[in-house]
Parts: structure tokens; sequence; C-alpha cells
């Protein structure tokens, strides 16, 4: 059977039947016939709702059949599974081709899911029950028949609002959660991976996210999904210590609404420990409380507020004429200036132009050596272009500054936030790729390139 380019959900029972009849006239006639059912006919939204299509025959085929799935509108199709059993029905033996069609519907109400055809070409002996000769002359001629199922409809209820968690952010299903770091002793800015594994039955494409608890004693980057399968989804969280001592990784947890249950539930992990050395790691953007840095200040001297200049007339200031001698100095000093100003623009501009350049060239190399599957030089290629165009906006070289650095350079050189938060995502990002203990992939880093190309 040729497999569905696009299999989504099933419909109701349906048995339309094509009867053929075989060469010998004791063999009673053939059938091929089709039907498409539902698990369930009332799912909550984003419920995990399987559509089954069978073909049942026991006649035999002159070609592979056309199989032609409905379009599955209101519903998220997460792929099909096809399968193949025997099966007696009213005493005859039935060879069945069976596709499993997951999906999950998004909106609530009455859905309808379309019919689902099958072309399929079958031997036509019609004619030849008594005629030996017209038999062999028949032998080979084709008939071709399309079978269509039944339309399903399927409703789908919207999920309760009693319950439901704060982070709650639409998984349904049935998850169990678990943590692991790489390593049990770390320095102070030394960064430890924390792997976090969802499991179970549901929509694992809709968990985006999970959540911590407060981790006041660690910068963290960015979490990101590592590996994804049908059952299971795959965390990772880098975590950096500021402060010696034994310091605890927050538990991980993820809410979500149990359908067999019919109601919400939360998993979490437990905190892993972790014994860390060094000396405190103290940046602007840390809190001078949590790293016991006294900010009291003493010994200020205050400026006495400067006097009204109505107060110093003198003679001069009394005669007008005295300011013409100040004239051309000043028409002169214009000048020069208004000049250097441009040649600085000119100096700037030149600067800018070789500098996008740069990143232009940097980031098609990088798009490259993605080509040649050569993925940590490509990454390595982004990071230059980001750092050139960190330098661009700031002024300064950037190469060797922290995320933190860079976000207060950016500040004061006018940057909006806005902008600021999306270079210093792609900058956590980055980072992360390069300390944590992942296999990269082309899609991870074409999205990084384009990322980057972005912001120009």
């Amino acid at each position: 059977m040729v497999p569905a380019k696009n299999i989504q959900n099933v419909s109701s029972a349906d048995s339309r039947q094509v009867s053929v009849r075989q060469h010998s006239s004791q063999n009673p006639p053939g059938k091929a016939f089709v039907k498409a059912s539902v698990n369930k006919a009332t799912v909550y939204e984003n419920e995990k709702l399987i559509y089954k299509f069978n073909f049942y025959r026991n006649v035999d085929l002159i070609s592979n059949p056309e199989y032609y799935p409905p379009d599955f509108t209101g519903f998220w199709n997460d792929g099909s599974k096809p399968k193949e059993r025997y099966d007696v029905i009213d005493g005859s033996n039935y060879h069945i081709d069976e596709i499993d069609t997951f999906l999950y519907p998004v909106g609530v109400g009455v859905k309808t899911i379309a019919p689902t055809k099958l072309k399929i070409s079958i031997m036509d002996f019609s004619g030849s029950d008594d005629d030996f000769f017209s038999l062999f002359s028949n032998m080979g001629r084709g008939r071709t028949k399309v079978l269509e199922t039944n339309p399903v409809e399927v409703k789908v209820i919207a999920l309760p609002q009693e319950g439901r968690p704060s982070n709650f952010e639409g998984a349904v299903g049935d998850f169990k959660i678990k943590a692991l770091v790489d390593k049990q002793n770390a320095q102070t800015n030394e960064p430890v991976t924390l792997t976090v594994t969802v499991s179970g039955n549901g929509n694992m494409k809709s968990i985006a996210n999970i959540h911590f608890d407060d981790y006041s004693s660690f910068k963290k980057y960015d979490t990101i999904v590592a590996n994804a399968s049908d059952n299971s989804k795959e965390f990772k969280a880098i975590f950096i210590p500021q402060l010696p001592g034994d310091k605890e990784i927050p538990a991980a947890s993820l809410s979500f609404f149990n359908p067999t249950k019919k109601q919400y539930e939360t998993v979490k992990t437990q905190a892993q420990i972790i014994a860390v050395r060094g000396e405190p790691v103290y940046s602007s953007g840390s809190s001078s409380k949590e790293f016991g840095i006294d900010t009291t200040r003493r010994g200020i001297n205050y400026n006495k507020p400067i006097k009204n200049l109505k107060q110093f007339k003198g003679h001069f200031v009394q005669k007008p004429s005295f300011y013409l001698i100040f004239v051309p100095c000043i028409i002169l000093f214009l000048t020069v200036f208004a000049y250097k100003k441009i040649q600085i623009n000119q100096l700037k501009k030149s600067k800018i132009t070789s500098s996008v350049t740069k990143i232009q060239k940097s980031l098609e190399s990088a798009s490259l050596e993605v080509s040649k599957n050569n993925l940590n030089l490509a990454l390595n290629l982004i990071y230059q272009a980001l750092m050139e165009f960190v330098t661009i906006k700031t002024g300064i070289l950037s190469d060797n500054l922290s995320g933190v650095q860079i976000k207060e350079k950016l500040l004061k050189s006018g940057v909006g936030e806005i902008y600021v938060a999306k270079i210093i995502k792609i900058y956590d990002k980055l980072n992360f790729y390069k300390f944590a203990s992942v296999s990269l992939d082309k899609e991870s880093i074409k999205t990084l390139i384009d990322a980057v190309k972005s912001l120009i």
C-alpha cells in the first residue's frame, strides 16, 4: 500500500465495498472496502486523538493503492504509522492495511473530519465464468474503483479554568520528569549543565519550556531543547555558580492537564546539590547584598549651588559691543568644528560599511561551513559576526567582554532595551552551545545565522 504523504485524523466507521467475481465459479465474490474511526468521540483541546484508517480486501490488486487522506482542518497532525494484519469477517479471511494518524485538536467545538479516499485497481474476471477461452482473453484486464469513508465528527471541549496552575502553558497528557547534572563539583564561574528529561503520553511538541525555582546563587543561560521524540523531550540548561559552598540547583517543574484524571498536575525533579569552590564572582548585574558587599557611602562632599551669573555683572558685561571681538573666533571655531564633524561622520560610515561587510562575509562563511557539516567552525564564525556587530554599536572591541558588560555598553551607547535583549539572547545561545555537552545540528546553527542577520 502506498504510504500517505500527509496523514491525519480518522472518521467514523464506513464500509463502502466493491465486490469482484473470482475466476472460479465455486468461489464467492471477493470484496474490498474501507473504514475510518477515532479512538474518542469527545476530547479536550490539545488532547491526543488517534485516527484509524483500515483497508480490507480479499482480492488481488494489480497495482499499489493511491491513498488520499483529508486535510484535517482544525487538528494538528503529528504523523502516522502504517501496519498490516489479518482477520476473519463473516467467515472470510481479509488482509487489512491500517494507518494510525496522531492528531491534536486546535480550538474547541464540533469538528468534522472529511472522508478519506483510496483508489484501487483490481483484476476483473466478469463474463468468464463458463467460457474457458474467455477467461484467458480477459486475463490482465483491470478495473479501477475509488473507495471512500464517511466523514467523522469529533467534539472538542475547552480545558477547565478551575485548578489551573499559574505556570501552565498548554501541555495535555500524562508526563514524568527527571533531572541530572554533568558534575557534582565545580569552580565558581564554571558552567554546570543540567539535563531535564520529560517522558510520557501526550503532545511533546506542546511542551516548549520547563520552570525552575529560585537560583539566585547562579547565573543561568536560556533553556534549550536538546533532543525530542514521540514519547520524550530533553532540555538542557547551563547554570554558572557565583558563590562557593554547597549550592542547590533548583528543582525543574512541569504543569499539565491529565485528560484521564480530568485534572491539572505538576511534576518536579529533585534539587541538585553541587559543591562549589573558588572566590565569589561579582558583576554589576549581581546583587551587592547577595555577595555581602557594603555599599554605604561615606565622606561624600556635595557641591554647593552655583550663584546666578546676574550677580556678577561687571564693566565689560554692561557693554554689548565688547562681544563683537569674539564673532570671527566663533565663526572660525564653528567652521573647523563642522569640517571635523563631517570628516568624523565619513570615517564612521566607512568603518561601519567595512564592519557590515565583514559581518556578512562571516555569516556567508558560516552558512558554507554548515553545508559542509563543520558546525563548530560555523558557530565560531557566527560569534565573530555578533562581536563585530556589538563593536559597531558600542565603538569598543567586544571580544573579551562578558554578557553583563556587553549589555551595559550597549545601553550606555543608546541602544534600545528590546534590541539589547535580542543581542544578549543570541550571545547566551552561542555560549550555551559553546559550554554545554550537546550535539550541534544544522537547523539550530542556521537559526542563529538568521538571528544575527536580522540585527543588521
